[in-house]
């Protein structure tokens, strides 16, 4: 992380965190190519596709997704990223896209915590502003991704954030970064030489929005809570999307979901 102090300039960067599992090499690319034909390759996925769910394989382009976000599927996304996520597959372009997110999309839990995280943000680049005596015509690095490593970030399992669940589940990757800084004025701070500033910054989380085989045949689908879009799409639904995927020509993509915070930091020291 890279942050100027002086409040002329935006240079704030947070490394990647280490810990958290890496979009998938073999396919880590900013856009994804359509998949025509494929079979499914499980016992459970093939009886499927044969079974109860063969009707599906007869249905247009437009049935399986009015079925995928409709009533008993995707539908609970709330209407904001719904909008987004199933405009971007239906275009079936495949490219990564960047997502702002409002605040309302990302509520505090214990499982989690944004204010926590934001906090020990905060936290970390005061302690290592002081360390480094805060002088303000420099530039510093300050790495803060062990922040990020402790949060483990999932929404696989996190009921109070459906949207979140149903379209990102695990997060593959989660950086920070800023997009703004600046220096605050009043006659209190300038009497005093205070030095406090306000950072926004942006908490970027990127995974895939696609469906493997073992998300709609998975035989005890029902029961595991840790897989949300079985949780709460409903297998017709990820079967819909598995054919649409796999067989239709609508690609998977990355996404990045982006929430902005402001948080202050202050100096009391002269420079």
């Amino acid at each position: 992380m890279q942050i100027n102090i002086s409040g002329q300039t935006t240079l704030l960067k947070i490394a990647p965190a280490k810990t958290i599992c890496s979009i998938y090499p073999k396919e880590n690319d900013s856009q994804t190519m359509p998949d025509y034909g494929a079979q499914p390759l499980t016992k459970s996925g093939k009886n499927i596709l044969s079974g109860k769910y063969k009707k599906l394989l007869e249905m247009s382009n437009s049935q399986l997704l009015n079925i995928m976000w409709g009533q008993g599927g995707l539908n609970q996304v709330g209407p904001y990223l719904k909008n987004i996520i199933s405009s971007h597959f239906r275009g079936r372009t495949g490219r990564e896209i960047t997502v702002p997110m409002p605040d309302s999309y990302w509520n505090n839990n214990s499982i989690n915590n944004r204010s926590k995280i934001v906090a020990n943000i905060t936290d970390a680049i005061c302690r290592a502003l002081e360390e480094k005596k805060w002088d303000g015509n420099l530039n510093y690095d300050i790495d803060a991704s062990f922040i990020l490593d402790q949060a483990n970030l999932s929404f696989r399992s996190d009921f109070l954030n459906p949207s979140m669940a149903i379209v990102m589940g695990g997060v593959a990757e989660a950086r920070v970064r800023t997009a703004k800084v600046q220096q605050n004025h009043g006659v209190m701070l300038d009497l005093l030489n205070n030095k406090e500033y306000t950072i926004t910054i942006e908490i970027i989380l990127r995974d895939w929005f696609g469906m493997d085989e073992n998300d709609f045949a998975e035989d005890n689908w029902y029961d595991n809570p840790g897989k949300a879009f079985v949780t709460w799409g409903g297998r017709e639904a990820l079967t819909a999307f598995w054919i649409l995927q796999h067989q239709r020509g609508y690609p998977s993509f990355i996404w990045n979901a982006v929430f902005k915070s402001e948080i202050k930091i202050n100096n009391s020291l002269l420079f």
